[in-house]
């Protein structure tokens, strides 16, 4: 299911404070966040890429599977970047910050445990660097260039990229990846319909409302989900959009090990339209509140165990 929009809807304007001047792809930012770039998207690609790694695109073209060919995109990365050989670039014994393992599974795992984790501002700051969207919230709104928060998001930034193996290029071919796997596969040639849990407004900015259709500005990358059940935990709002693949950096089956059976989509960010779905009345039955109580709470307990392993970790670098 697509929807139809109103013509006067192309009109709605990206804000200038979620676009920035450069980027390296081929669709300018304004465009790439536009609604015109949703009812109508063209091919988008990162400069460079697939000319650098024409024969990795090669070798897939010949594989049988999509089992052979993730297995053969997960050997190429660890060839290409020595993901399997830390001392050929650089990493010796004793170092005091050891990231070996700080490559592009650990970022999406990063994010899936926490939108708002060091591997998720990585992310974040690739999007702005490679698309021209702004990030504009990161545990907290980042409108003020100068607030804490904003600093609190370049050192995480920072700390995430610091004596790691190229990870913004790995994370080029994985999105390049992604969008090969994305255009075999028919069902998804004319979009995605995919929901988004909506609990905190600060991140999710409305620009257009008319009954349950909306416009709405994305943050510059945001997790959906094609299981409306599953976006339903994370929001007492449900918005629901058709939502074009050539946005989508990664997504649950594309990486074995990770994203498993969460029917999770990463959505590099801008104007969306859709319908906003309220989920339950103030009367709705017990039953569905207290199950949706205790799905919340598991979240929240993995949240927090994920958040003390990786700062023990971090202690014992020190």
């Amino acid at each position: 299911m697509s929807f139809s929009a109103p013509h006067t809807l192309t009109e709605v304007a990206v804000p200038k404070s979620a676009l920035q001047s450069l980027s390296r792809c081929n669709v300018p930012p304004r465009h790439l966040a536009s609604l015109q770039f949703q009812f109508a998207p063209s091919p988008l690609t990162l400069d460079g890429i697939l000319p650098m790694h024409k024969s990795l695109f090669a070798y897939l073209d010949q594989c049988r599977s999509r089992q052979e060919r993730s297995d053969l995109f997960a050997r190429y990365m660890t060839a290409h970047f020595l993901l399997d050989r830390p001392e050929d670039n650089g990493w010796h014994a004793g170092q005091q910050c050891d990231r070996r393992k700080a490559d592009y599974r650990r970022l999406i795992q990063g994010w899936h445990m926490d939108s708002a984790s060091r591997e998720a501002a990585v992310l974040k700051a690739w999007v702005a660097s490679r698309f021209g969207l702004t990030t504009r919230f990161h545990g907290g709104s980042l409108a003020d260039a100068d607030g804490k928060q904003v600093n609190a998001y370049t050192a995480a930034c920072a700390r995430g990229l610091y004596n790691t193996n190229a990870l913004a290029s790995q994370l080029d071919l994985l999105y390049s990846y992604a969008q090969y796997e994305l255009e075999r596969d028919t069902r998804y040639h004319n979009g995605l319909r995919l929901f988004r849990g909506i609990g905190d407004s600060r991140e999710i900015r409305p620009l257009y409302r008319c009954g349950k259709a909306a416009v709405l500005l994305l943050n510059n990358l945001s997790s959906f989900a094609a299981d409306k059940e599953r976006a339903d935990e994370f929001g007492d709002s449900l918005f629901e959009s058709h939502l074009p693949r050539q946005k989508i950096l990664c997504y649950d089956g594309l990486l074995p090990g990770v994203l498993q059976s969460e029917a999770e989509f990463l959505v590099i960010g801008g104007l969306a339209y859709g319908q906003v779905i309220r989920l339950y009345s103030l009367s709705c039955d017990n039953r569905l509140c207290q199950t949706r109580q205790r799905r919340r709470d598991v979240a929240q307990d993995t949240f927090k165990t994920y958040g003390n392993q990786r700062l023990r970790m971090e202690r014992r670098l020190l």
